[in-house]
């Protein structure tokens, strides 16, 4: 985002106002970081840079929130998921008890990352 330092914020795209939204709140010493969809509308490098900074923030001791639709996401960064489905928690646990839960799955409409979708698959089980 260094090279729109100049530039007026109504002026940057969609996805440029997202970064500077979650670069700004990077620049604050939070001890919770509570996120909206932050990779959402991001290119794969610009999420895995933000992803990178939101890792180098939870090392340093900041709890992070992240609400997110994204499972590979979840899968892969997750230490905790707390699953939501008409307003109640469905599931409250690790990211691998999600996914290998095919019932749940099922019932909350999730699609799971593709390792879990062929894991389910060679045990005969299918998720539509």
């Amino acid at each position: 985002m260094e090279r729109y330092c100049d530039a007026h914020p109504f002026t940057l795209s969609l996805g440029q106002k997202r970064r500077l939204s979650v670069a700004t709140m990077l620049l604050f010493d939070q001890v919770l970081l509570s996120l909206d969809e932050p990779t959402f509308g991001q290119d794969e490098k610009t999420a895995n840079e933000l992803i990178r900074c939101l890792k180098e923030r939870q090392d340093q001791g900041t709890t992070i929130i992240m609400v997110t639709h994204d499972m590979d996401l979840v899968d892969r960064y997750s230490d905790q998921v707390i699953l939501f489905n008409d307003g109640k928690v469905m599931y409250q646990g690790q990211p691998y008890g999600l996914f290998s839960d095919v019932k749940m799955v099922r019932e909350c409409g999730l699609i799971p990352p593709l390792h879990y979708q062929l894991m389910h698959e060679r045990r005969g089980l299918v998720f539509v």
